[in-house]
């Protein structure tokens, strides 16, 4: 299974833009889905077995409220990361 979380300059897909984008890549032996305080968590066994992570500069300024939330800035999308790429995790 590969699980994605992507960081964006806003929630509308037809304006805003991707910042940020993760992955992780693992082999579940079990995987169990709970609801708590209205949110929906995943609780697996299994083991990690890749990473990924990208800065993208979104070639618009990201917004106040956005740097708040997420601790993405224009500046550290500005920086390359030196090792793009999935990387094994063992």
């Amino acid at each position: 299974m590969v699980a994605v979380s992507l960081e964006t300059t806003g929630l509308n897909p037809l304006q805003d833009r991707i910042t940020e984008v993760g992955a992780c890549r693992l082999r579940i032996a079990d995987l169990r889905l709970r609801i708590e305080s209205e949110a929906f968590r995943f609780d697996y066994e299994g083991a990690l077995l890749d990473t990924f992570w990208e800065r993208a500069d979104p070639g618009v300024p990201i917004p106040e409220h956005i740097r708040e939330i997420t601790g993405v800035t224009d500046e550290k999308v500005a920086e390359p990361i030196a090792e793009c790429g999935f990387r094994n995790a063992e």
